[in-house]
């Protein structure tokens, strides 16, 4: 009968670095951790880089509409404000959706309520014009306005869907917003016909 002989520890010492020190088949495994990080860094730079490209888009689009409105001798239609949305939407592919919104502003001169608006539109599904009270909220973002000045104030909103959004927010909702002072000697005056 034979006797079981436990292996001794200086074996086992051996046998553990061998199968240590083995460098067979690490391409493949270190392959297998590795591919699916990298997949996913190139996924991240491609849709950051398409969501910075969108944001100066909006921005862009923002700044061209209140530049178009400041220099309008003429009155407002809903039909200028609707090719203004337009040409905002033309202005940004990449979005799912623009909304925009125009308010001139005008000072009031009064401390606790300092702000007016003259007329406010809006188009899209993710803004809506100001009213007198409402203006006032953003004092603290209105540039300074002489009295007897009045200011273009373009807001927009660009919608970006990520391409691969499953694990994400699947919008980012992108905002732009610019003044400019309006150059005809007469500011453009809304009319709803």
């Amino acid at each position: 009968m034979r006797r079981f002989h436990p292996p001794s520890l200086s074996r086992f010492t051996a046998r553990l670095k061998a199968f240590c020190d083995d460098t067979g088949g690490t391409l493949a495994i270190e392959t297998v951790l590795v591919f699916p990080l990298l997949f996913w860094s190139f996924m991240a730079m491609a849709t950051f880089f398409e969501a910075f490209r969108t944001n100066a888009q909006t921005t862009k689009a923002s700044y061209v509409v209140a530049d178009v409105i400041s220099r309008e001798l003429g009155t407002i239609t809903p039909t200028f404000v609707t090719s203004m949305k337009q040409t905002a939407q033309y202005m940004t592919p990449a979005a799912q959706g623009t909304s925009i919104s125009i308010t001139m502003v005008v000072p009031t001169g009064k401390t606790n309520k300092p702000y007016k608006t003259a007329w406010s539109q809006a188009r899209g599904p993710d803004l809506s014009s100001y009213s007198h009270d409402s203006i006032n909220v953003l004092k603290e973002d209105m540039p300074p306005i002489a009295a007897g000045d009045q200011i273009v104030m373009v807001e927009t909103v660009s919608r970006f869907s990520l391409s691969w959004g499953r694990f994400f927010e699947n919008n980012l909702y992108l905002k732009a917003r610019t003044f400019a002072r309006s150059r005809a000697p007469n500011p453009p005056t809304y009319t709803a016909s």
